[in-house]
C-alpha cells in the first residue's frame, strides 16, 4: 500500500486498522508561538469495543510526530477527554483495553 501520510507512525496506524477507519481529517494552522503544524484526525471503529473513537496526531511543519491523543468514544455529544500516549503502542495498548 503507497503511503498516504509523509508521517511513518500515522501510515503506520492507518495501515494496521485499515478497514476500522471511517474517517480522518487534515488541518495545518500556525500555533499561538507562531509554529506551523499539522493534526491528522483519524476516527476508527474500535475492534474490542465497537465504539468509534479517535486517535489524534499533532506533527510538526515538516511532519515529526510531536504528541499522540487518544479519545475513547469520540461520537459521543458531550466533550470527551483527551488521553495523551507516550507511543504508538501505548496508543495500541489503550485501544485493546476492555472497558
Amino acid at each position: 500500500m503507497p503511503s498516504l501520510y509523509p508521517n511513518p507512525t500515522v501510515q503506520a496506524f492507518l495501515d494496521d486498522l485499515d478497514e476500522n477507519v471511517v474517517f480522518k481529517d487534515v488541518w495545518s494552522g500556525m500555533s499561538l508561538d507562531g509554529v506551523p503544524y499539522h493534526d491528522i484526525h483519524i476516527d476508527f471503529i474500535n475492534p474490542v469495543t465497537g465504539s468509534v473513537d479517535q486517535a489524534q496526531f499533532e506533527l510538526s511543519d515538516s511532519y515529526d510526530l510531536l504528541r499522540i491523543f487518544y479519545v475513547i468514544d469520540s461520537n459521543k455529544v458531550k466533550p470527551q477527554e483527551e488521553l495523551e500516549m507516550e507511543s504508538l503502542d501505548d496508543l495500541y495498548d489503550f485501544i485493546l483495553i476492555e472497558e
